[in-house]
Formats: C-alpha cells, sequence, structure tokens
C-alpha cells in the first residue's frame, strides 16, 4: 500500500472521534492542449468535533501534489493522506438507466431460459418417438412363432403403434424450425440487453482514497471543494473547409475536440478548454540576447 500524506493546515489533532466515508462528484473541469485540472465537490453530514473523512472514489494514480482543498467556513482541514489499498468496498448508487437496463436483462434472460426449455422439448418428443419405433421393431423381430391369426394380429398392432410413432416424430420434428427461431430470437434480445447494461455500468476502475483530519465547528452538511490536475486529457480543434464549385462558395466549419482516458465519467460537468498549458510553467523559458 502507497501512502502520501501532506499537511494542509497545522492542527492540534487528537485521536479521531468518528470516520466519515463518503464520495466525491466532478462538476467542473477545464481542460489544456495538454491536461485536465478536474474539480469535485464532497458533500457530507458531521457532528461538531473532531473526524477522519474518508473520501475513496479518486482515480488511482492520482499526484497528491496537484491537489488543492478548499474547506468552506466552519471546517478546518488538517493532515491529509493519500493511500491506494485497503480501501472500503465501493457503494456506487445504481442509476434510473442502469436500473432499467439490468431489469430488460432479467426479462431478457427469462425469455431466452424459456425458449431453451420449449426447444428441449420438441427435441424430447422425437427422441421419444425414434425409441418408441426402434421399440416396436425389435419387438416384431423377436415375436415368438404362433398361429397364423395370433401373428397376424402382433403385426397389425405393431404396424399401427409405429405409424403412430413416426406421425408424432414428424409431428415433432415440424416444430423445430419454429422453437429454433424463438430461440435465436430469445438469445440476440439477451445480448442487445447485455450491452445496454454494459453501456450504462459504471466503470470499475482501481481508485486511491483521499484521507483527512478535519475539524468541524457547526454541526450540519457541508461540502468540500478539491481540485486536481490530470495529464490524461486534451483538446484540439477542428476545421472542416468544404467548396461549391457551382456557387463559387467556401464553408468553413469549426468544432472542437475534446478526449480523455481518466477512466472517470465527466457526463453532465461545467465544462471548459482552455489555451493556457500549466504542464509548460514549472521553470522560467530561456531568454536570448
Amino acid at each position: 500500500m502507497r501512502i502520501w500524506i501532506g499537511l494542509f493546515l497545522s492542527l492540534a489533532m487528537p485521536l479521531q472521534a468518528e470516520t466519515l466515508v463518503t464520495q466525491s462528484k466532478i462538476t467542473a473541469v477545464t481542460v489544456y492542449p495538454q491536461g485536465a485540472m478536474v474539480t469535485r465537490q464532497v458533500a457530507f453530514s458531521a457532528p461538531e468535533g473532531l473526524h477522519d473523512l474518508l473520501v475513496t472514489d479518486l482515480p488511482q494514480g492520482t499526484d497528491p501534489q496537484t491537489l488543492r482543498l478548499a474547506p468552506p467556513e466552519g471546517l478546518q482541514v488538517g493532515a491529509y493522506g493519500l493511500r491506494s489499498g485497503r480501501l472500503p468496498p465501493q457503494d456506487v448508487p445504481k442509476s434510473a438507466a442502469f436500473l432499467a437496463a439490468e431489469a430488460a436483462l432479467e426479462a431478457a434472460q427469462e425469455a431466452s431460459f424459456a425458449a431453451q426449455l420449449d426447444l428441449d422439448g420438441v427435441k424430447a418428443r422425437v427422441a421419444a418417438a425414434e425409441a418408441q419405433i426402434a421399440y416396436l421393431r425389435s419387438l416384431g423381430g423377436s415375436a415368438e412363432k404362433g398361429d397364423a391369426e395370433t401373428l397376424q394380429a402382433t403385426a397389425r398392432m405393431i404396424g399401427a403403434e409405429v405409424l403412430a410413432a413416426a406421425q408424432a416424430a414428424v409431428a415433432a420434428r415440424a416444430d423445430l424450425p419454429a422453437a429454433q427461431k424463438a430461440l435465436k430470437t430469445a438469445q440476440d434480445a439477451e445480448a442487445k440487453a447485455q450491452a445496454a447494461l454494459e453501456a450504462v455500468t459504471p466503470p470499475k476502475n482501481d481508485f486511491a482514497a483521499l484521507s483527512l483530519a478535519i475539524a468541524v465547528e457547526t454541526a450540519g452538511p457541508m461540502t468540500l471543494e478539491i481540485t486536481q490536475y490530470t495529464p490524461a486529457a486534451t483538446w484540439s480543434p477542428l476545421y472542416d473547409i468544404a467548396l461549391n464549385h457551382e456557387r463559387g462558395e467556401t464553408t468553413l466549419d469549426r468544432a472542437l475536440l475534446v478526449s480523455q482516458s481518466t477512466g472517470e465519467d465527466w457526463a453532465g460537468v461545467a465544462l471548459v478548454v482552455s489555451t493556457a498549458q500549466p504542464g509548460y510553467l514549472a521553470s522560467p523559458s530561456s531568454l536570448w540576447p
């Protein structure tokens, strides 16, 4: 387990009275040509006193030196540490879209199972009829000798039963295509439902946890803001030029391409693109004579 410890404020922190486990929500992102500044809000409620706040869903590989904490009024932050092991299990709430997709998948699985049972039943009818025919034929071949009338009656009985069994086999085979088609349709629906569920399933990433020693002056709900820099994002301009020969006109379409590989969902955030390059400001540029 990797642990990084920093100090935000110098506070006298005795043993924490309570550990508060919570998660963050990305609310705003500023994307640069290389990298992005991500703003998170951590909403929680705490009683008055000293506590240990554990934010469990920071991305793995978070650079602790880029973390900036903005506590609200009435909250003081002391020592904080970043760890990547021995984390509590993630309790990610299921969205309405996920619950609907999950229910659709369960219904599709039940339909697929029922279609498989129907197909198995048709195949069982075919197998039973064929087994009956084989038995009747073996019975006729092993019939003991007797008077002509008895042999004729036995032959008529076996012939009638074989005919009935053969007709049952034919009828069962006639039902096979429909049952096979129904199973294929149900399996395709199940595959689509599985894909739809995977599309709305939150990514399962390795997370890091931010542990903070906090002092709450006034009990109640509060929101801590965390900003961090990530290099796994970029944006670039796009230009499409179309020439109309007949009209002699040129059309210029402009767009932006924003991409990121952080493993987190940025849907619904306030997105800003910037031409600043914070990654290149670590050292002064050379001044030539």
